[in-house]
């Protein structure tokens, strides 16, 4: 469960496709993230993609402010999400974000992976590594037609474990 503060995304990105209990209750928890990757799935329309790409940011990026010379999570989040849905337009943001939800149930997470890094056809703006890997996690995690291995998050301390592990 991670907190936000749904007032910091207002005027960047439209909140109320999200469902109503995550702004009163501002916290994200992945069940809910799960649970909006299965309304894309389902055909729900464009307001669940966007309210998936909107939750799994705000997961990623937490409150997104500074408490006592702290930082407590990406203060970027609603410019990323901002960005992200917004190009190269609306429509082929949506586009891509439904087609990698599709691809990471269909063929699995490094499939998915492709087709979001730098050059993929689903490239998502100011969405790096360590963010559309939060994507495909919440989109295949517990889709039972997901391929294995199952999706990881891949943050810097995942990435140092792997390359640890040879």
């Amino acid at each position: 469960e991670v907190q936000w503060i749904p007032d910091r995304w207002i005027g960047r990105v439209d909140i109320d496709t999200l469902p109503e209990q995550l702004p009163r209750r501002r916290r994200i928890r992945r069940r809910d993230l799960f649970d909006l990757a299965g309304q894309v799935t389902a055909g729900c329309g464009d307001p669940a993609v966007v309210a998936l790409l909107i939750g799994v940011v705000a997961w990623g990026s937490g409150n997104g402010v500074r408490r006592a010379g702290m930082s407590d999570g990406d203060p970027r989040g609603p410019w990323r999400a901002q960005q992200a849905l917004s190009l190269p337009s609306p429509a082929q943001a949506i586009t891509r974000i439904r087609h990698a939800v599709e691809i990471t149930r269909r063929d699995g997470a490094q499939a998915a992976y492709a087709v979001l890094s730098r050059g993929g056809p689903a490239k998502l703006a100011a969405m790096g590594e360590s963010f559309f890997t939060k994507l495909i996690y919440v989109s295949g995690h517990r889709a039972p037609t997901t391929p294995r291995p199952l999706p990881l998050i891949l943050d810097n301390n995942v990435r140092k474990a792997l390359v640890r592990a040879g």
